[in-house]
């Protein structure tokens, strides 16, 4: 069954085009479009874990069920009240804010229909909504829930919106290329090169929401025969990040195009149908029709056709401004002098040329120069691992303040890093300038709604900030812990707006109280607020 007692409003779906990741579930918008719907269990089953984070899924629920399957409900405000309770007492008896808990059979057993919580917006949520996932137990294959019978009313086909038509010569070097409106397309269209690849930017619509969702799948024929198609039905969250190679990364400035060729390092399992890679040769001057189909999960379907022809091109000799390359399918290691760059096999999802650069570094912060990988900003499946050598001494007891910096314009971000035999080494997920860099500012809080007479109030919160952004993934950012007289107490971190906030519990008297919060930043920058307050 539904897990919402409201007609469902699909607004996310699955294997959607996300930033670095497809969508691993579907999206279930609010009644009202705000928090507290009820979430209900899909199928008999019982509460196998529970997990509370800032990031990610945020305040997450997953239920076993005896069919072999898990489901999966995020985003949640809170869970039902004796869950609740449960996860605020191991809370307490671990003094830890963000926790992971699991459950066997016997303890919160499930029927259809249960409530389990409410609609929330936490973790990595941009408003209220339920993240809904269908995954095999014990596995991280998730599933498409609509194929399970979880569908909004949808008479609705999807859209091509635009074609990205390219030319290529038979060395695998861009010859032309074009973007071009679905409405502006022509019946003949004449491609510059000896081979022909096509990339699209599709859409779909249901009549529950004005949303724009993604496509089910899609079909590319030529002169009549399939020639490249794909579905999204299931794959594992650890694949997740092949997105990279499936999408025309370099447009996603102008949109998410969708390939309909297969880079050679794309091991991602959707497609069915892959003849030369989708690469179509055109050399020989001949007309060829191109007929694409893109669908939907209720089975809508639209349908687009043109012929192509490829016409004679002059290629440009251009100097060599990349003499180093890179293959997916080998190691790659660089020494430039005060560190290095190893990139392991698979890390790329195609061969290419690159150079290394050396920057001047002008910040008061800096231990070396930035070393880059050009041209950057290319994503990469497996982390570039980044060691850097001081090109300045360092004082002893500042060493464990240093990190691996990646430059953004005229600024930069923290990548982490520990010291590695005389090097700073960290991990890096995408290529660009890295630097060796300190870190000596302690973490900063301010108080939101707070103030000395909070008598009546439920709730108090407080804004914390830091220098210097780390988008390490696996580091904790800044670790926080607060006390009231002494006593650990439970903050709820919204990563969003970098808010903490703390519900009074009920054990707390009538009286005056000292409140401290502490907070330590990615490079053990320490800082501590005392308040005093009547409640």
């Amino acid at each position: 069954m539904a897990p919402l007692h409201h007609q469902l409003s699909v607004t996310g779906s699955f294997g959607e085009l996300r930033p670095n990741h497809f969508h691993a579930g579907i999206d279930l918008r609010s009644q009202k479009g705000i928090e507290g719907d009820q979430i209900l269990a899909a199928a008999q089953g019982f509460i196998s874990k529970i997990k509370v984070d800032c990031k990610n899924y945020g305040n997450s629920l997953y239920i076993q069920h005896p069919s072999g399957y898990t489901t999966v409900y995020a985003h949640l405000s809170r869970f039902r009240p004796d869950i609740q309770e449960r996860v605020r007492a191991y809370q307490y008896s671990i003094q830890q804010n963000e926790v992971e808990i699991e459950f066997g059979p016997e303890e919160f057993a499930v029927s259809p229909g249960d409530s389990i919580g409410y609609m929330g917006n936490t973790g990595d949520s941009r408003g209220a909504h339920l993240h809904f996932e269908l995954r095999v137990t014990g596995t991280d294959e998730v599933l498409d829930p609509a194929d399970f019978g979880l569908l909004a009313e949808d008479h609705i086909a999807p859209t091509v919106r635009r074609f990205k038509l390219c030319g290529f010569d038979l060395d695998g070097n861009t010859i032309s290329e074009r973007i071009i409106g679905n409405n502006s397309i022509k019946s003949k269209i004449m491609i510059q090169g000896d081979v022909f690849g096509m990339a699209v930017e599709a859409f779909d619509r249901n009549n529950t929401s004005w949303r724009m969702v993604g496509i089910k799948s899609l079909q590319m024929k030529i002169d009549h025969g399939l020639f490249y198609s794909w579905s999204m039905d299931r794959w594992s969250l650890d694949e997740t990040k092949y997105i990279n190679a499936h999408v025309d990364w370099r447009s996603q400035y102008l949109g998410r195009f969708h390939r309909c060729y297969k880079l050679q390092g794309n091991k991602f399992p959707i497609y069915r149908t892959v003849e030369n890679d989708g690469f179509f040769y055109i050399g020989d001057g001949q007309e060829h029709l191109v007929e694409l189909t893109i669908s939907d999960a209720s089975g809508n379907e639209s349908s687009r056709s043109f012929t192509i022809q490829g016409t004679a091109f002059s290629k440009l000799v251009k100097p060599n401004q990349y003499p180093e390359e890179i293959s997916c399918d080998k190691n790659w290691n660089y020494n430039f002098g005060f560190g290095t760059f190893e990139l392991p096999s698979g890390c790329t999802y195609d061969n290419m040329k690159v150079r290394v650069d050396t920057v001047s570094n002008t910040s008061e912060n800096a231990y070396s120069r930035w070393i880059g990988i050009k041209p950057g900003n290319e994503p990469l499946h497996r982390e570039l691992a980044v060691a850097i050598r001081p090109e300045k001494e360092i004082p002893a007891p500042l060493m464990e303040k240093c990190f691996i910096g990646l430059k953004r314009g005229k600024s930069f971000v923290s990548i982490g890093g520990s010291w590695d035999h005389g090097a700073v080494r960290a991990g890096a997920k995408n290529l660009g300038y890295y630097a060796l860099m300190m870190d000596t500012t302690p973490p900063h809080l301010v108080a939101k709604n707070f103030r000395y007479n909070m008598s009546g109030k439920k709730s108090m919160s407080f804004s914390m900030s830091d220098n210097i952004a780390d988008i390490t993934k696996n580091r904790p950012g800044i670790k926080y812990n607060a006390y009231i007289d002494g006593q650990w107490i439970v903050m709820q971190h919204d990563l969003k707006t970098h808010t903490l906030k703390h519900d009074f519990e009920s054990w707390l008297g009538n009286g005056t109280h000292e409140l401290l919060i502490t907070l330590e930043d990615s490079q053990h920058n320490q800082s501590a607020y005392r308040y005093n307050f009547y409640y």
